[in-house]
């Protein structure tokens, strides 16, 4: 696999989100992903699963020639019943709007539509199993967790963002 910087660099758009997942756990697959796009479209999308000690990507682009940047919620269900949702908002205009990112971990299977997106964007808590963060100059990093499940992600403050995810398990 390309490292993600060499990948994110040969994208030939003003805004972009690459998405790393790291399925750190012993017995969890990742599956059924779905995505959903406010603003952009899915450039190298989802891989379908991703088993226990893999990693993979994905990205997302703004759509060419608009005023608008990559922005959207990309879902994976685990188990059953259990949805992790990963929120990302890399803006056209910085002076506007900043560089958000949100995990979203639930015991409901959720689907990645603007319902969930608009839910996730606009939430202005914090909880054990919802965060959203705003990325300053420096990175931000964000934990969540439910159950014996925990999402831990970072986000570069870049035009060409990188936001990795790990998923590991816990002992709770």
């Amino acid at each position: 696999m390309q490292p993600l910087v060499e990948l994110v660099s040969k994208v030939d758009t003003g805004r972009c989100v690459c998405i790393e997942i790291a399925n750190k756990t012993s017995s969890i697959t990742l599956s059924s992903p779905s995505s959903y796009c406010d603003s952009g479209f899915v450039y190298c999308p989802p891989p379908p699963t991703i088993s226990p000690g893999n990693v993979d990507h994905c990205m997302f682009v703004k759509t060419p020639s608009t005023a608008c940047g990559s922005v959207g919620v990309l879902t994976y269900h685990y188990s059953e019943t259990h949805t992790i949702a990963i929120l990302f908002s890399n803006p056209f205009d910085y002076n506007i709007h900043s560089i958000y990112f949100g995990a979203l971990i639930t015991d409901e299977v959720r689907k990645a539509d603007q319902a969930l997106y608009n839910e996730m964007y606009h939430y202005d808590g914090q909880s054990d199993h919802q965060k959203l963060i705003e990325v300053t100059r420096n990175g931000e990093s964000l934990g969540v967790h439910l159950g014996h499940v925990k999402v831990l992600a970072t986000m570069s403050n870049d035009k060409k963002a990188i936001l990795r995810v790990e998923i590991l398990e816990t002992g709770a």
